[in-house]
Order: C-alpha cells, then structure tokens, then sequence
C-alpha cells in the first residue's frame, strides 16, 4: 500500500508542473481553448 501511495505522490508532482506548463505553452500558441483543458484535468 504504502509503495502505490508513494508512486502516486511521485507521478502528481512530475504531473502538476508538466501540465502546468503545458498549459503556458498552449496558451502562448493561442490555444487557450487547449490550455483551460489542460488546466481542468490537472
């Protein structure tokens, strides 16, 4: 249990910058439609 909880901990905070910064990138493209759904799924 504890590895699996530990595994998650480790994907969100790759996740949550990775996507985050996704998100400027598709906006600075002028994707903002693109970045609010990058935003809503992280």
């Amino acid at each position: 249990m504890d590895k699996n909880k530990s595994l998650f901990n480790t994907i969100t905070q790759i996740a949550i910058p990775v996507l985050t910064v996704g998100t400027q990138i598709a906006i600075a493209l002028k994707y903002p439609q693109w970045g609010l759904v990058i935003n809503l799924i992280s």
